[in-house]
């Protein structure tokens, strides 16, 4: 296959609300304000730049017969490092998926500064507990773990009145509550261990992941046939559920028996599987996804 690629890059100006996440990344180019910086073993630690860099390839191939655009939005942040009279400044930059349009359109709140700054500490105490400055500065890897924590903590957490903090407390109870298991002539297959988050950090605000040890065991014997890890994403990442209401009653008994069906698809799922002999059996493989918009939409106070 022969793909030829384009890649160009720009940062419009004015493209985000004042107030927004967006703008605050854009607007960083000379330092984030005083209120951001963190003081850790006799260092300030404080983000002397930030830009926000929208890049689209394109890539013709000759198989395909078309050209696709891919759209990336890379964050740009400069750490800088002040101590014993001398400065140093870490690049760190990533590209991120176009759906981060939407986070980078979310509101921030006035807590944002003292979360960066306990970031900050907390994480280069996580790096290292005895010399997280030095750490920091020899070790190539530690600005890029704390790249990531100082974006979500940018971003405030669900209000106590949204659809996402009642599914954040609710989704573990309500898909499984304390056990799962399906039997299938002589096979018992159980989620073990399982989990179920809804995440509020800035790569996958809103997205709903499922962890658990799915394990096969024989009925017969007694005996286990295997046992693995898996994982899947049930929900995909969007900020719409930070600005929808929590749920009413009746909305609830709604979204209750959407659970139920997803129960019901799920064991379905795994019955099939067993009886084509296709084990191990993945979570990504068998767990639907959740129809949380479409029942939301049904549930809302201008639903129908």
């Amino acid at each position: 296959m022969n793909a030829s690629f384009d890649t160009t890059s720009s940062t419009p100006c004015g493209r985000f609300r004042a107030g927004t996440l967006g703008a605050f990344l854009e607007s960083g180019k000379s330092g984030w304000p005083s209120g951001y910086e963190a003081r850790l073993d006799g260092a300030v630690i404080s983000i002397a730049s930030s830009a926000l860099c929208f890049e689209c390839q394109k890539c013709s191939c000759r198989i395909a017969g078309a050209q696709k655009d891919v759209n990336k939005i890379r964050i740009i942040i400069d750490l800088k490092v002040e101590r014993d009279g001398e400065e140093h400044i870490l690049h760190v930059e990533e590209l991120f998926p176009a759906h981060i349009m939407e986070v980078l359109e979310m509101t921030m709140d006035e807590d944002a500064p003292a979360r960066v700054r306990r970031t900050i500490v907390d994480t280069l105490l996580k790096l290292h507990a005895d010399l997280p400055i030095d750490n920091l500065l020899a070790n190539c890897i530690a600005p890029m773990r704390l790249y990531e924590p100082l974006l979500n903590a940018l971003l405030s957490p669900p209000t106590h009145d949204s659809m996402a903090q009642w599914l954040g407390q609710e989704l573990p109870t309500l898909l499984f509550g304390d056990d799962f298991a399906v039997e299938i002539g002589a096979h018992r297959v159980r989620l073990l261990g399982h989990k179920v988050a809804l995440k509020e950090g800035f790569r996958e605000r809103g997205e709903v992941k499922l962890t658990a040890e799915v394990a096969v065991e024989c009925q017969d014997t007694e005996g286990m046939s295997g046992q693995w890890k898996s994982r899947a994403t049930l929900f995909k990442p969007t900020t719409t559920l930070d600005e929808l209401p929590a749920p009413d009653a009746s909305s609830q008994e709604r979204i209750h028996k959407m659970a139920r069906r997803w129960r019901e698809h799920l064991t379905a799922n795994i019955t099939r599987r067993i009886q084509e002999g296709r084990i191990p059996i993945m979570l990504s493989d068998v767990a639907p996804e959740l129809p949380l918009l479409s029942e939301i939409s049904e549930t809302g106070p201008h639903a129908a």
